[in-house]
Formats: structure tokens, C-alpha cells, sequence
């Protein structure tokens, strides 16, 4: 696995290179563009093969200006969906995939054969990017010359037929003289479109899931804070009742304070009357 990561991060290196793949002039209007930033992932990564399987650059050999345009296609595409890429960008992330599995498929075979445990989307992507490679190593292995076809297409067909020879018993010696694994064929273009397609389609249900969850989580959250809300105004609305129910009966008790006074000066009054009306009586008798 470090040899992997070695070779990944080879391949981003080489990928920061100036490419020779397009025409000269498509390459010269690039420029300043050519230093846009751009986060890669996964997802990203899926859509990218997805391009490249439909416009098919590969098939056409390096430096032409038919495979820069094929580029500018990708790029173009990708545009549209939101991408901020160019040309290059485009041509220098599939670089990067590519060299990362052509050092993966160095290393399995330097290892005898032993893969790692991979996902079944991991192993499909890993196959398509395959034979994205197959395609290119056609391309450039075809003979420009019409006498040397025979001559080139029997060594490239003979040194094929030797590599997966020798991989193939390697892999056979590491699982057991008893085992037997099936050759792999090699994907369509239909069958990785609709892998591709059916891919996105399910990152787009569980986005889709993924929003609607929250949207209801958040419908929750917001019920949850009218009931506490409403229960505050309740208990607001039951202390004001109680504060003036309170002063009410404050203002009640006053009132009898005040009335039982004005009882007892009214009593001390007549009190008072009577006094004087008896002291009177007695002075009045005394001098008599």
C-alpha cells in the first residue's frame, strides 16, 4: 500500500507538468487559466470518467489537435455542471488516476498477484480507468505506417498475450493449484455508463433522503420551540393573573383598613358626645 500512495503521489506530481497532449494553440489560449483551483473527489472523480467514456479522447493520438479538442469537450461539459476546470485541468486529473493505477498494477504484480480488499465500486472504477489505459496503449501502439501494421500489431498482441500470461499464473500459484479465476472481460462503454449513471443516481437519492431528513428534523426543532414558546406565554399569562389578583385583594384589604378606621374615629366621636353631654348634665345638676 505505501508503494501505491508512492506512486499516486508521483503521479501528482507529473500531473502539475505542462502536458503534451492537444493542439499547440489550444494549449497557449489555456495560460492564465491553467491556474484554477479545483478540488477533486469521489464523486467528482465518477463524473469525470463519465466524459471522458462519452467524448472519448483516448482515441486519439498525443499531441494532435483532435484529442486537445476532445479535451476542451470534457472541460466544457463539466463546465456546465458547475465545475470550475479548463482543459488542462481536466487532462491533468485523468493523468493522475491513470499513472495511480498503472503504479497499483505495478505493485500487484511485483506482490504476486495480491490485491487489496477493495469495494465493489473501488474495483469498478479501477477497471474503467483500465481500459481508458488499454485504449491510449492502442492508440499509440497502432502503426502509422501501413507496411509496419502486421509487423506492430503482432508485438503488441504478442507482448499483451505475455503480460497476462505471466500475471495470471502468478495470481493461480498465490490462490492454490486447485483454484481457477475467470478471465476477465473487458467493460463496454454501455455497461460503465450505466454503472456511472446508476452511481449518481443513488448519490442523488440519499442526498435527496439526506434533505429531507433534516428538512423534518428542523420542522421538529421548530414545533418543539413554538410549544416551549406558547408554555412560556401560558406561564406568563397565570403570573400576571396571579400578581393581579394579588393586588386586587391588596386593594381590598386597604379598603377595609381604611373603612374600619373611619369606623372607629366615627365611635370615638360619638364617645366624646357622650362624655360632654353627661359632664354637661352633672354640672348643670350641680347647680341646682
Amino acid at each position: 500500500m505505501r508503494k501505491v500512495v508512492r506512486y499516486a503521489k508521483e503521479g501528482a506530481r507529473k500531473a502539475r507538468k505542462p502536458s503534451q497532449d492537444g493542439s499547440a494553440a489550444a494549449e497557449g489560449n489555456e495560460g492564465k487559466a491553467s491556474k484554477i483551483r479545483f478540488s477533486w473527489d469521489t464523486d467528482k472523480d465518477d463524473i469525470l470518467l463519465k466524459e471522458v467514456i462519452l467524448i472519448r479522447p483516448f482515441q486519439f493520438r498525443k499531441k494532435t489537435v483532435e484529442r486537445g479538442r476532445a479535451w476542451q469537450q470534457v472541460a466544457e461539459a463539466l463546465q456546465k455542471m458547475g465545475f470550475k476546470v479548463n482543459q488542462r485541468a481536466v487532462r491533468d486529473r485523468m493523468k493522475v488516476l491513470m499513472d495511480a493505477v498503472r503504479g497499483r498494477n505495478n505493485v500487484e504484480k511485483a506482490a504476486s498477484g495480491i490485491a487489496p480488499d477493495d469495494t465493489e465500486e473501488q474495483k469498478h472504477r479501477h477497471e474503467v480507468i483500465e481500459d481508458l489505459i488499454q485504449e491510449e496503449e492502442d492508440v499509440e501502439l497502432a502503426p502509422r505506417d501501413r507496411g509496419d501494421e502486421e509487423r506492430k500489431k503482432a508485438d503488441a498482441v504478442e507482448m499483451r498475450r505475455a503480460s497476462c500470461e505471466t500475471f495470471g499464473e502468478t495470481r493461480k500459484r498465490q490462490q492454490g493449484e486447485g483454484s481457477t479465476t475467470p478471465k476477465k472481460g473487458r467493460n463496454t462503454g454501455s455497461e460503465t455508463l450505466n454503472y456511472l449513471n446508476t452511481k449518481l443516481e443513488m448519490d442523488r437519492e440519499m442526498r435527496k433522503q439526506e434533505i429531507e431528513k433534516r428538512a423534518e428534523e428542523a420542522e421538529r426543532q421548530r414545533l418543539a420551540e413554538e410549544r416551549r414558546r406558547e408554555e412560556e406565554r401560558a406561564r406568563d399569562r397565570r403570573y400576571e393573573m396571579m400578581h393581579e389578583q394579588m393586588m386586587q385583594q391588596q386593594q381590598q384589604m386597604q379598603q377595609q383598613l381604611v373603612l374600619h378606621q373611619q369606623q372607629a374615629q366615627q365611635q370615638n366621636q360619638q364617645m366624646q358626645m357622650m362624655v360632654m353631654a353627661l359632664v354637661k348634665a352633672l354640672e348643670n345638676k350641680n347647680d341646682k
